[in-house]
């Protein structure tokens, strides 16, 4: 189905531009964990050409102090993680090698124990765990399939028995809204998004009505604002499309002043637990850019955050934002007010060699 709307591009001006590289640590104590989530605040970076996963404590002014022993060695080069809601599960995924890591987190140390790991076949390409922690979700490259697995009491993945759900293309995101309601995938090659129902119970994927829709020219990565009122779209062609998702059908619907221009080559979005700004991560334009709407629904620009050599992923942890560093092989950290990224004291921390992805709890 195409969405009929204005496609009238914003152009969105760079207001704030903030970032020194530097690096150092700090001794402060772990701050209080977020609520659901057992003891120290801890974040995950997985080093795609080290074979191995940094480990850091989360103190009280949100910087990120190494855990003894780090790094943990999997013996795979990760690309990707996703931890679940309670954060005592990480997952990490390596799909040169056709493989999930399956690890465990000590809620009063933060250090990592693998428990396992679970083979898939299908070139996967990104992960997404619902917000019960339930079931895992893989996006598939080389079988146009999206995988499901379930999680068990002991951490350990077992693949449905309806999975893998097919699609119309190589699949290069999933994610799942935060009620754990919908789940979406994006299939650049053939435009589309598709949307699913989720089965409280079984995790089941009903694909919607209207699904897959057709939205931008290639669709590239999915995030949902956390009360599950808007997606968010980006596309390889570098333009952003906001998402309406109807509070009764689900319907969705493609906004006014969709798509419009954050920067160059948008690779990540992440919308903020307000649900009123989104942060969008560009590679090629080694920033993130705040984006928050008018009420007429018009995007613009809160603030510009610089980052260093091809940033490759972030993420946020309450007040917090961290942002790795490919190319400098570091985590850049920021305090959040208001959607603006401050830098930390110290800007930087350490990570191995080309750190991918990062996932905090």
């Amino acid at each position: 189905m195409k969405l009929a709307c204005s496609r009238a591009t914003v152009i969105l001006l760079v207001l704030i531009t903030l970032g020194v590289l530097g690096c150092g640590g700090s001794s402060a104590a772990p701050s209080t964990p977020a609520p659901g989530i057992s003891g120290v605040h801890s974040a995950y970076v997985a080093n795609a050409a080290s074979g191995n996963i940094s480990e850091y404590a989360i103190d009280s002014k949100g910087v990120l102090n190494v855990i003894s022993g780090s790094p943990f060695s999997i013996s795979a080069n990760a690309t990707a993680l996703t931890m679940t809601p309670d954060g005592n599960l990480l997952y990490a995924l390596d799909p040169a090698k056709n493989l999930i890591v399956e690890m465990s987190i000590n809620s009063t140390t933060g250090v990592l124990t693998q428990i396992g790991t679970q083979s898939t076949t299908s070139a996967p390409t990104s992960m997404a765990v619902d917000p019960k922690g339930k079931y895992l979700y893989l996006g598939n490259s080389a079988a146009n399939s999206i995988s499901v697995y379930g999680i068990g009491t002991d951490g350990k993945l077992t693949e449905a028995a309806y999975s893998p759900v097919a699609v119309n293309g190589p699949v290069h995101s999933v994610a799942v809204s935060a009620k754990g309601t919908y789940l979406f995938a994006s299939v650049p090659s053939t435009g589309s998004v598709y949307e699913f129902a989720l089965d409280a119970t079984t995790g089941t994927p009903a694909l919607h009505a209207g699904s897959p829709i057709s939205i931008g020219t290639n669709p590239d990565f999915v995030a949902v604002s956390p009360d599950e009122s808007f997606a968010v779209i980006l596309d390889q062609s570098g333009l952003v499309n906001r998402v309406l998702i109807n509070s009764t059908t689900g319907a969705l619907s493609l906004t006014a002043f969709s798509p419009f221009t954050a920067n160059a080559d948008p690779v990540q979005a992440i919308v903020d637990s307000s649900n009123s700004y989104i942060f969008i991560l560009s590679t090629t334009g080694k920033v993130i850019n705040t984006v928050a709407f008018q009420t007429s629904g018009a995007p613009y620009q809160v603030s510009s955050t610089v980052l260093g050599a091809f940033p490759s992923a972030m993420a946020i942890s309450g007040s917090n934002l961290y942002a790795v560093n490919e190319g400098d092989d570091n985590v850049m950290e920021f305090s959040l007010t208001t959607g603006v990224a401050t830098v930390l004291s110290p800007t930087a921390v350490a990570a191995g060699t080309s750190p991918a992805a990062i996932a905090v709890r």
